[in-house]
């Protein structure tokens, strides 16, 4: 059973490694839609490694030793790749400022509150 859990974390991880590196290399067209394939791919990581861990109770004390040290090993590559997540959404959003869709829904709502400031401005000093 082990050995399912972690094959599928495993298979899982590949995953989302494909989709961070879509996510690096080239912004695809909905970069939010791969985002959120990947947020889906490791929530369901997760899952496997609490069923894993979950499973590890029952073990005798040799072999809960070894699948622990397993599981910290699935864990920290499903966290190393939450923070990889984080990093690459963190650079889309600021590179995203500076143009494309979300940049100029950005410029535009700035433009326009500076426009109301202008406007309320001018209506103070009269």
């Amino acid at each position: 059973m082990l050995a399912e859990y972690e094959n599928n974390i495993k298979s899982l991880t590949k995953t989302i490694s494909d989709n961070i590196s879509e996510l690096e290399s080239y912004t695809p067209d909905d970069p939010d839609s791969v985002v959120a394939r990947i947020n889906a791919d490791l929530r369901s990581a997760r899952a496997e490694l609490t069923k894993f861990k979950s499973y590890t109770a029952g073990l005798g004390r040799a072999d809960k030793d070894v699948a622990l040290a397993r599981y910290s090993n699935l864990n920290s590559v499903v966290t190393s790749q939450q923070r990889q997540l984080d990093a690459v959404v963190h650079k889309l959003n600021a590179s995203s400022l500076g143009g494309g869709d979300r940049g100029s829904q950005y410029r535009d709502q700035v433009d326009e509150q500076n426009r109301m400031l202008d406007r309320s401005t001018d209506r103070l000093r009269s």
